[in-house]
């Protein structure tokens, strides 16, 4: 079910781009759009909800699907045998192997990283990727 996520969040976001190549003519305007692209995108699906801030590495991934940073899951878990998660409140014991117990989810990174690919390529290439069964993840 988390892929159809990721494949739906990727053809969204793709989509948009395709748009934005097909539709702007001046390259000014069109840089413009396309960085407006790439801002939304990472503040709706790569920002650490405990610090705000865009993830700079491959995100942890909670047990409710919530994302957060390295720095702030072990705040979260310093001197305490539990932490709840900051968007949905559910409790968690605190693992032994403390934020290495939560597997990291390489996909969000993934995605941005095509996102930055197809703002670089030309609509033909971009139509392809669009029409393919999706680039695989990671």
């Amino acid at each position: 079910m988390r892929e159809d996520i990721y494949k739906d969040l990727e053809c969204d976001y793709l989509a948009q781009v395709e748009d934005v190549l097909e539709h702007s003519s001046p390259k000014r305007q069109q840089g413009k759009q396309l960085q407006a692209i790439m801002t939304t995108f990472e503040r709706e699906n790569l920002t650490c909800c405990v610090h705000l801030g865009v993830f700079e590495k491959n995100p942890r991934l909670l047990p409710c699907l919530h994302h957060l940073c390295d720095d702030c899951l072990t705040a979260l878990m310093r001197n305490s045998i539990t932490f709840r998660c900051p968007l949905c409140m559910k409790k968690y014991m605190v693992p032994w192997k403390g934020v290495e117990a939560f597997n990291q989810d390489p996909r969000l990174m993934s995605l941005r990283n095509k996102l930055k690919q197809a703002m670089n390529r030309n609509r033909t290439t971009l139509r392809q990727l669009l029409n393919s069964a999706l680039l695989p993840w990671v």
